[in-house]
C-alpha cells in the first residue's frame, strides 16, 4: 500500500491493481471529528443513483495477468462503471479506476429505496389480508344462516 495523502486532518491509503481494464483498490479513509463535522454540516444528500445503477452494474472476477498464481478477485470494469455513475471512475486510457468505497452511498440509496418499496408493497398486502378476511367473515356469517334454516 502507498501513502497518498497525508495531513493532520485526512489520511487517505490506498493500494490499487489495475489490469486489463478491470481495476481493484482498497481504501482506508479516517478523518478526525471535526473534519467528519465540518462535512455532515455541509453535506447534501446524494440523489440521483440509487438502486437503478447498482442493478445495472456487472461486477467481474479476473487474475491478475501479471501473477497467474495469485487468487481471483473481484471488481467492475471502469468504462462500464463511467457510464453508469461517471463520478466514481477516474483516468482514462490504459489505465482507468473507480474509487470503489465511494460506491457504499450509491449501494446505501439503494438499500433504501428497496426498504421504501418493500414497506410498501408488505403494507399494500396487509391491508389486502385484512380485507380478506373480513370477506371471509361475512361469507362464513352467510353460510352459517344458510344452514341455520
Amino acid at each position: 500500500m502507498k501513502e497518498i495523502k497525508r495531513s493532520r486532518v485526512l489520511t487517505i491509503v490506498i493500494g490499487m491493481t489495475v489490469f486489463m481494464g478491470v481495476c481493484a483498490a482498497s481504501l482506508l479513509q479516517a478523518a478526525d471529528l471535526k473534519q467528519i463535522q465540518a462535512v455532515k454540516n455541509d453535506g447534501h444528500e446524494l440523489t440521483g443513483y440509487g438502486l437503478r445503477e447498482i442493478l445495472r452494474l456487472r461486477p467481474v472476477t479476473y487474475i491478475d495477468k501479471d501473477n497467474p498464481g495469485a487468487r481471483r478477485r473481484f471488481g467492475f470494469i471502469p468504462r462500464e462503471v463511467k457510464q453508469l455513475i461517471p463520478e466514481l471512475a477516474e483516468g482514462q486510457g490504459v489505465s482507468p479506476g473507480i474509487h470503489n468505497t465511494q460506491l457504499v452511498p450509491v449501494l446505501v440509496n439503494a438499500i433504501k429505496e428497496l426498504d421504501k418499496k418493500q414497506t410498501e408493497e408488505i403494507d399494500e398486502l396487509r391491508t389486502e389480508v385484512e380485507f380478506l378476511r373480513s370477506e371471509l367473515d361475512d361469507l362464513r356469517s352467510i353460510i352459517y344462516d344458510l344452514e341455520s334454516r
